[in-house]
């Protein structure tokens, strides 16, 4: 795509994310249902969440998505198709495919979010009237 920097390279990555844990040959099952359960919680907290505006959706969203879309490829393959590969002079960042982006760049938006939400509720804090 972008010679010495962006290539895609296909990887079969039986372990979490980046690769993490593929050298104790877990059964894709387990780790399967681990993601499964973090994808429950996560949509669990989407659900009480009670965050107005866009942001917060909107990083859920990409995060559910992303992680559907790996179990997705665990639970049919049995490993998860990582494609993109990117170097940075000599140093080659994991291999990672789509689904991981956006969960990443959902963890960024939510990040985001909490940040404006945090300088809000200090912004009317300091902005309240005393009760008489």
């Amino acid at each position: 795509l972008i010679p010495d920097i962006l290539l895609f390279r296909q990887v079969h990555n039986r372990g979490m994310v980046w690769g993490f844990l593929s050298h104790l040959n877990l059964p894709p099952w387990g780790l399967g249902l681990v993601t499964l359960l973090a994808l429950a919680l996560i949509v669990v907290v989407f659900w009480r969440s009670r965050e107005p505006g866009l942001l917060e959706p909107l990083g859920f969203a990409l995060v559910i998505g992303g992680a559907a879309g790996n179990i997705v490829d665990r639970f049919f393959r049995g490993y998860v198709v990582d494609f993109i590969e990117v170097w940075i002079g000599s140093y080659c960042w994991p291999n990672f495919n789509l689904a991981d982006a956006f969960i990443n760049i959902g963890v960024g938006v939510l990040l985001l979010s909490a940040f404006f939400s945090w300088k809000r509720s200090r912004h009317l804090a300091h902005t309240r009237t005393p009760e008489a």
